[in-house]
């Protein structure tokens, strides 16, 4: 039920940042349910709109590719990934300096090392959580970094950050602090 309610509200955010983006969108998340899941609500509601979805064994190039071509014809793709497009995968187009604008981050990227949510709990009861903390920061910033890529990076950009966990949840203060402090630098950060 809770996984349900979830669901509906991200794609009807999902849906009102599509609706409100200069350019193209990247949705990320951390498990291929979760974004195989509101891809297909999001295309139910707007079947005509260029939606990609990464899958196991789908090619994060071809992909590229196809999100890149769909934004050279001003078409506003949405593009929802997992894992590597956390890291090094890139939707700059050096003629189209719109072809991403927006960047959604269904939750914070803890514990993607192929871990359940049970395993980082106890994970975090057992150690310090610098750790995670550390690696969550450093996947955090390359994904940031497929949106903003240097100071000449137009003002239409936008971070849209779902996790609850940020800042209403007080037991993850701690181990979200280099998260917070990295979007301090940015001049309006809405959390969903």
């Amino acid at each position: 039920h809770d996984m349900a309610g979830w669901i509906d509200d991200v794609v009807d955010y999902v849906q009102r940042v599509r609706k409100t983006a200069v350019g193209g969108v990247l949705v990320v998340g951390t498990a291929y349910a979760d974004i195989a899941a509101i891809a297909a609500r999001v295309a139910l509601a707007d079947p005509a709109a260029p939606l990609l979805v990464q899958r196991q064994g789908v090619s994060l190039a071809g992909l590229r590719q196809q999100f890149l071509a769909a934004s050279a014809q001003a078409s506003k793709p949405t593009l929802f990934g997992v894992g590597g497009v956390w890291t090094g995968f890139d939707l700059h187009d050096p003629f189209n300096q719109d072809a991403l604008t927006d960047l959604v981050i269904l939750n914070l990227p803890f514990g993607m090392r192929g871990q359940s949510v049970a395993a980082l709990v106890n994970r975090l009861e057992e150690r310090s959580h610098y750790e995670l903390a550390s690696h969550a920061l450093i996947l955090f910033r390359q994904v940031v970094g497929r949106l903003v890529r240097t100071e000449q990076t137009p003002a239409n950009r936008r971070i849209h950050l779902l996790d609850a966990r940020l800042h209403h949840r007080p037991e993850w203060r701690g181990i979200t602090a280099p998260i917070r402090r990295f979007l301090a630098r940015y001049r309006q950060v809405v959390v969903g």
